[in-house]
């Protein structure tokens, strides 16, 4: 496909996540129903390709599993409670896949609790459009540099099609939507810390997108999904998400929040 048509695919395909993204900022409980929603369409796609397509009982309980996670933040369970029902799950999911990719399954888990927590606080829903934002502008930043600029190789044996130029391309634009996220928050953009904040979720992003494609190149897979065009699947659209959610929550969890999602709401 050339390059025009792919990008054409890739925005036709786009429509696909509208209602999601629409459910999303309505708030709860439309955003807690859209994050379960892609958190099972990943699960889906994970287990269907690490079963070759040959989806067992144990698999369709592991895709029940992981959006189980999910709901977790949303019971009148906290502590220790909380903590045995998450293990006794991820335990599980790991029995469920006989050894197959279990840190991959496991950053399944753990990012689905996360969004789970995240879409459960309080304006939980503005902090993930402003972490969307940032990460989409990322990825689009990455696509558009490395298409025009080209250059060495960010990870060959990898993702043959990434570029250092397209790397640097996407840190770039996830930082200026920091600075817009400034603007529109009137907040002080000062705080060096929480600019190194952004950087590193610009970087887990592509990390993220980097260890998916990683997956598919030793499963020997092209496409984690056909379902939306151009887009090779919901989990080529979330993968940044599955590195990004877990680090931002923990941090959350020990009083950090960076200034450009203070106001927010996390």
């Amino acid at each position: 496909m050339s390059s025009s048509g792919d990008l054409r695919a890739r925005l036709i395909g786009t429509v696909y996540f509208l209602p999601l993204i629409a459910a999303l900022v309505y708030g709860h409980p439309f955003s807690a129903v859209a994050g379960c929603l892609a958190i099972g369409w990943v699960a889906f796609e994970a287990v269907f390709i690490l079963s070759g397509g040959q989806v067992k009982t144990a698999d369709r309980l592991l895709i029940a599993l992981i959006p189980a996670v999910f709901w977790l933040a949303f019971l009148p369970v906290t502590g220790i409670g909380l903590l045995l029902i998450g293990a006794g799950l991820w335990g599980a999911g790991l029995l469920f896949v006989r050894g197959r990719e279990a840190a991959f399954i496991s950053l399944l888990f753990f990012a689905s609790l996360s969004l789970g927590a995240l879409l459960a606080a309080n304006n939980g829903h503005y902090v993930l459009i402003c972490l969307a934002a940032v990460i989409s502008a990322g990825d689009v930043g990455a696509y558009i540099c490395g298409r025009l600029l080209g250059g060495p190789k960010l990870a060959p044996r990898i993702s043959p099609s990434k570029t250092w130029s397209g790397a640097v391309g996407g840190l770039v634009c996830s930082l200026l939507v920091v600075g817009l996220l400034l603007v529109l928050f009137d907040q002080a953009g000062s705080d060096a810390v929480g600019w190194g904040f952004a950087v590193l979720v610009s970087l887990l992003a592509q990390s993220g997108d980097l260890f998916e494609s990683r997956l598919k190149r030793r499963l020997g897979v092209k496409d984690s999904g056909t379902i939306v065009p151009g887009h090779g699947g919901a989990l080529d659209r979330f993968d940044g998400y599955l590195t990004v959610l877990p680090v931002v929550m923990l941090a959350d969890a020990a009083g950090f929040t960076p200034f450009w999602l203070k106001a927010s709401g996390l």
